[in-house]
C-alpha cells in the first residue's frame, strides 16, 4: 500500500511495504479464473500484465428473457472493453487527468464485471478475455494514437459511451424481468453517471477531480499515514498502553480506508496515493525515535494530529458539497474524537509518570 514511502522505512524495524507494482485489474471471484493477457497480435494494444477473466460454461436459465440475456451479454463485453481502454489510458494518456480517468475505470469496470458475473453465468453467458473484432479495431487505433490527440478522442469516446451505456442501463433498470440483472444495473447507474461527469469535465478542459477532492486528499494521506505509524507502534512500542493504541489505529484507519477509498476515486483521487509532505515528515520524524522518546513522541503527534484531523472533518460536514464525502466525514468523526481522547489519556499519564514505561 505504502510504495510512496519505502525510504522512510529503510532504517526502521517496521517491516518494508512492498514496491508499487504496474497496474494491474486484479480480481477474484468464485468461477472466474484469472488470466493474463498475452503478448499476440490480437492484444498487442493492452497493456502486458492486464488480467482478465473467462468463466466455466454455465446452464442456460430459461427464465431469463431474451432482453435481459441481450443486455448481460453487452455489460460484460462492454465492462471488458472499458478495462482494457481504461489501461490503455492509464499507460499512453498525455494529461495526468486521463491517466487517473484512465485507473478509475480499469478498477471500477472491473469491479462491475465481478458483479454482472453471477447473473450472467446464470443465463448461460460465457466470459471470456476474447475481444470481438471491432473492440479490437478500436482498442488498436486508440492504440496507434499519442499525446494530445490521444487524450481528446479518449475522452470525447468516453462522453458518447457512457451517454450510451446509461441509457441502456437506465432502460434495464427500469424495464427488465429478471431480478439480479435488474439489481445489477441499477447498482451500475451511479458509477456511470460518475465516469460520464468526469468525461464531460475532462472534455472541457476543467479538472477531472470533483469539489471535495481537496479533503480526500487529505484523508485518504492522513489514513495511509495513521496506518503506518499504528502499525509501527504496535511493533516497536514498550509501553502496553501505546502498544493497545497503536492497534486500535491500525484496526480503524485500515476500515476508514477502505470507505474513503471508494468516494475518492469517485473524485478521481487515487487510491493509494503518495503521502501529502506534511504527513511525510511526520513520519520521517517518528521513524528517527525509540523507546521512551519514541512513546512520548507518538503519543504527542496523535494529540496534535487528530485535534488537526477532527477541525478537518467537521469543516467538511459543514461546507462539503459532495454527499458521500460528507456522509464518510460524518461516520469517522466519532471514531478520531475517540482516538483523540485516548491520546490524551496517554499523554497525561506520561507527565504525572515521568516515563514512558
Amino acid at each position: 500500500m505504502f510504495g510512496s514511502m519505502r525510504s522512510l522505512f529503510r532504517r526502521s524495524r517496521f517491516p518494508r511495504p512492498k514496491a508499487r507494482q504496474p497496474l494491474r485489474c486484479r480480481l477474484t471471484v468464485t468461477d472466474l479464473e484469472e488470466r493474463t493477457v498475452p503478448s499476440s497480435p490480437a492484444t498487442t494494444a493492452i497493456p502486458s500484465g492486464t488480467v482478465v477473466f473467462r468463466a466455466a460454461p454455465a446452464q442456460q436459465n430459461s427464465q431469463v428473457s431474451a432482453a435481459d440475456r441481450a443486455f448481460l451479454q453487452d455489460a460484460v463485453a462492454g465492462n471488458i472493453q472499458e478495462i482494457a481502454l481504461g489501461s490503455l489510458a492509464a499507460f499512453k494518456g498525455s494529461s495526468a487527468g486521463v491517466r487517473s480517468f484512465g485507473q478509475l475505470l480499469v478498477v471500477q469496470h472491473g469491479q462491475a464485471l465481478l458483479q454482472v458475473a453471477p447473473a450472467a453465468r446464470a443465463a448461460g453467458i460465457t466470459i471470456s478475455n476474447a475481444l470481438t473484432a471491432d473492440q479490437r479495431q478500436l482498442i488498436n487505433n486508440f492504440a496507434r494514437l499519442s499525446g494530445t490527440e490521444f487524450d481528446r478522442q479518449f475522452v470525447n469516446f468516453m462522453v458518447t459511451d457512457h451517454q450510451r451505456d446509461l441509457a441502456k442501463y437506465q432502460t434495464e433498470s427500469q424495464s427488465g424481468s429478471d431480478p439480479a440483472t435488474k439489481a445489477y444495473a441499477q447498482s451500475q447507474i451511479p458509477v456511470l453517471r460518475t465516469h460520464l461527469a468526469i468525461a464531460i469535465r475532462l472534455q472541457q478542459g476543467q479538472s477531472v477531480q470533483g469539489p471535495d477532492a481537496a479533503f480526500l486528499r487529505q484523508a485518504v494521506s492522513g489514513n495511509e499515514t495513521e496506518i503506518a505509524l499504528g502499525a509501527l507502534a504496535a511493533a516497536n512500542s514498550g509501553n502496553a498502553g501505546v502498544t493497545a493504541f497503536g492497534r486500535t489505529l491500525l484496526t480503524d484507519h485500515l476500515s476508514a480506508f477502505r470507505q474513503v477509498a471508494p468516494v475518492a476515486f469517485q473524485e478521481a483521487v487515487m487510491v493509494p496515493s503518495p503521502l501529502l509532505s506534511a504527513d511525510a515528515q511526520s513520519l520521517r520524524q517518528l521513524l528517527g525515535q525509540s523507546g521512551t522518546a519514541f512513546d512520548r513522541a507518538f503519543v504527542n503527534f496523535m494529540v496534535t494530529d487528530h485535534q488537526n484531523d477532527i477541525a478537518l472533518y467537521q469543516s467538511e460536514i459543514q461546507n462539503g458539497k459532495d454527499p458521500a464525502a460528507v456522509a464518510y466525514a460524518q461516520a469517522q468523526l466519532p471514531v478520531l474524537q475517540q482516538h483523540l481522547q485516548t491520546a490524551l489519556q496517554l499523554q497525561q499519564q506520561f507527565q504525572q509518570s515521568g516515563s514512558g514505561t
